[in-house]
């Protein structure tokens, strides 16, 4: 991996391509995604007359690695290799495509 210096035109990532015309953006998109989970709250006793009916809404935002008919990888961490291709990621996480209530690609600007 291509090690940046805080001096270096590439420290920043900007929409336009690097000075050898390559993009210095991951190749994927990044997104938004609402989806739901299930949870536990095991804090302290309930009475089971309170009803319990909604899951949990979580909202992740990444790098759309595999987009699968059953799940959905984002990984929010990419690191680019010298000719800015992603090589390697962190963080990632896997959403069920069951789970899932929207997604929404962010654009820039």
């Amino acid at each position: 991996m291509k090690k940046i210096s805080s001096n270096s035109k590439r420290a920043s990532l900007s929409k336009d391509k690097g000075a050898d015309g390559v993009s210095n953006r991951p190749p994927y998109k990044l997104v938004i995604i609402e989806w739901l989970d299930s949870y536990t709250d095991d804090k302290s006793w309930h009475s089971l007359k309170d009803e319990i009916d909604s899951p949990a809404v979580c909202v992740s935002v990444g790098y759309l690695v595999w987009d699968k008919e059953k799940v959905k990888v984002i990984y929010p961490h990419i690191a680019l290799e010298d000719d800015f291709s992603a090589e390697s990621a962190k963080g990632g996480m896997v959403i069920p495509s069951l789970s899932i209530v929207c997604i929404k690609e962010l654009k820039e600007g």
